[in-house]
């Protein structure tokens, strides 16, 4: 259908923050997953990983992203 997003992959929960990052942007929300997407829906989102809980926070480097979570850990993800 014309508003399906252009992914197999999407969060299975509320999505909570979506910062730019690297070509594109990623996303993350209460399904404790953090989703790397490119600009203008080109390909479906690529996962970088997951928490043990709700993704609350994100920051992106040159090449890098951050996410932390209510897991009480910070992770580091490759773009």
């Amino acid at each position: 259908a014309k508003d399906e997003p252009n992914s197999a992959v999407r969060h299975r929960g509320a999505v909570r923050r979506i910062i730019a990052a690297g070509s594109g942007a990623v996303s993350a929300g209460d399904d404790c997953a953090v989703l790397a997407w490119a600009w203008g829906g080109e390909g479906p989102a690529r996962p970088l990983g997951r928490h043990a809980d709700f993704v609350r926070g994100l920051a992106a480097g040159s090449t890098t992203v951050l996410s932390g979570g209510w897991d009480k850990t910070v992770r580091e993800w490759t773009l």
